[in-house]
Formats: structure tokens, sequence, C-alpha cells
């Protein structure tokens, strides 16, 4: 008889009665370690980290999965030396890696994607292509990136003045263009040139009108 059939025997006639008290014993006892492990370490703070890391993976899918017209990523972007463990450290303990992102997540309604984080343009010195995975896997209609590290607060003035006319309804490059020009004009900053669009320039969000004429505050992209 091969070995499998053996087995498969020994498992289908084996009885409790047949299993030695030793073993029973030690079964037990394993039962009761890993039931103690288990408890004991759901009061530790690395359980508590554990936890808040998978509800915060399931937000990112709900995120995901909702129907967007713009995407705003903004955060810190590690390049690892394989790309898919490259990541977005978007909170304490929580490494948002593109290997998950492929794997679980599409990007509803082909939004437009800031991804306001250091160095995610495109680099033939990284092993990160952030735009490719965002526009060839994950079903963005474009991307804008920054070409090199961006301070923080800039990061976040930036963002705030293109969504200006952006969301008024200028088109990317139209949108782009104005705070380039107001944080040279106005702050004498030329950091604005970081910004790289990865999108047809005349994308733009095209507001519905309700019934009475009025503007209801939906929109399509349109490129």
């Amino acid at each position: 008889m091969e070995t499998t059939p053996k087995i498969a025997s020994f498992i289908a006639e084996t009885g409790y009665s047949h299993i030695p008290n030793e073993v029973v014993r030690i079964a037990k006892n394993a039962v009761l370690d890993c039931l103690g492990v288990t408890i004991a370490g759901s009061k530790e703070p690395v359980a508590a980290i554990m936890a808040e890391h998978v509800k915060e993976m399931k937000a990112v899918e709900v995120f995901f999965r909702r129907k967007s017209h713009v995407v705003h990523v903004g955060c810190h972007a590690f390049a690892e030396d394989e790309e898919r463990d490259s990541y977005f450290k978007v909170a304490r303990a929580f490494p948002l890696r593109l290997g998950y992102l492929m794997d679980k997540c599409t990007l509803k309604g082909e939004p437009l994607v800031l991804l306001n984080a250091c160095n995610t343009g495109v680099n033939p010195r990284s092993t990160a292509d952030f735009v490719r995975v965002f526009l060839g896997r994950l079903g963005a209609c474009g991307v804008i990136a920054t070409e090199y590290d961006v301070p923080e607060t800039f990061a976040v003035e930036f963002a705030r003045k293109f969504y200006e006319g952006f969301l008024a309804g200028e088109t990317v490059g139209e949108a782009l263009l104005s705070a380039r020009r107001y944080f040279l004009e106005k702050r004498h900053s030329p950091l604005g040139l970081l910004y790289s669009a990865y999108v047809e320039l005349e994308t733009c969000i095209e507001m519905k009108e309700s019934d009475d004429g009025s503007d209801d505050g939906s929109g399509d992209g349109k490129e």
C-alpha cells in the first residue's frame, strides 16, 4: 500500500480511544499554551498596533472602492529594492506597500491622483515607479507627482493652491501653472517646478448643472 492511502486509512479509522494517554496530555497542554499566549499577548502594545494596522488596511480597501474624480495621497514615500515592497507611510507603523495596492485595490472612476510625497515621479535611478503603478495597474486617468524632496509645509500649501484652481474648473495644466506662478511671484519659491503632470494637460472636472440651472457640486472628469 502506498503512503497516501496508509495515512488516509489511519486518519479515517483512528478514534479518540486509540490515541495514547500521553499524546492526549501533550496535545491538551499545547492547546492551553496557545490560548494562554494569545490572551496574554492581547494586552501587549504590539497587539494594539496590529489591530490598528488591520483597521487601517480595511479602510484603504473601502476608500479605493469608492468612485472618485480626484484622489490625494499626502504622506511620505519610500523606494525599496523590490518595487512591490516600496511604500507610502501614511500613519505610525502603517506602510502602504505598492504590492498590496496592486493586489487588493482598483481606483474607481479613473480619477486624477496627486501623489504629494517626495520623489514619486519617474526616476530612472529609483526601483519604484509609483506613477506606472497608479496609471497602469490601479486605473488612474493621470498622476501629478514630485521629482525630488518637497518640504512638508510647501507640499500642503501647493496642493491647496492647485486644488483652488482645478476644482474651480481650470484644466490640470492651468491649475498647475497658476500654482507655480503664485509661489514664484508671491513667495519667491521655484519649488512648484518639482511637480510634474503625467496626464493630458487639458484634463478637467466638468461640473454638472441641476434642473434649476445651478451648479450641483458634482462633476465628471473630462480630458
